[in-house]
């Protein structure tokens, strides 16, 4: 699993909670499966489970924050994470700084820019395998143009497009 989003989405989950929320998505998928390595890429602002690990995610989680970004450790991680693997890619579009997609639930600034979503993409593709993917948070109004939705939508089509090239 590769997760794109600006919250570490691993809060504990409450007891008696039926399913899982916005806080605690990663825990969730954990509970399901406890041993599938999860990257989650973008995290930034003030989330206190990003520095707690706990039981169920000490062993198989890692974090790279927003502002790592594009760097040579970011991508040699992202390539070793997903090196010959089927790869789930889970995209909640605040991972975008609210100047690219102001229409989110919870905007968080310091985010991606959309041309490094598309590199991050790229690396995934070149060292796994693309087997599903999800957007989430692509909210606002639909009376007006929605920045969040264009830039899903040329996600989306970078994923399904293959890399051409010119000869």
């Amino acid at each position: 699993m590769v997760h794109l989003d600006a919250h570490a989405d691993a809060r504990p989950i409450p007891h008696g909670q039926q399913t899982a929320d916005c806080g605690n998505f990663v825990t969730w998928c954990l509970a399901d499966e406890p041993d599938l390595p999860w990257l989650t890429l973008g995290v930034r602002g003030y989330d206190p489970e990003f520095s707690m690990p706990s039981p169920l995610t000490a062993k198989h989680v890692s974090f790279i924050k927003a502002s790592d970004l594009g760097s040579k450790q970011c991508f040699d991680e992202i390539e070793q994470h997903c090196q010959g693997r089927p790869v789930h890619l889970s995209i909640d579009i605040d991972v975008l700084d609210p100047v690219f997609a102001p229409e989110v639930a919870y905007p968080a600034i310091g985010g991606a820019d959309p041309d490094i979503i598309k590199e991050i993409i790229n690396r995934i593709r070149s060292s796994g395998t693309i087997v599903g993917v999800d957007f989430t948070e692509v909210c606002g109004p639909m009376t007006r143009r929605n920045l969040a939705a264009m830039h899903a939508i040329d996600m989306l089509t970078h994923i399904l497009t293959p890399k051409r090239t010119i000869s």
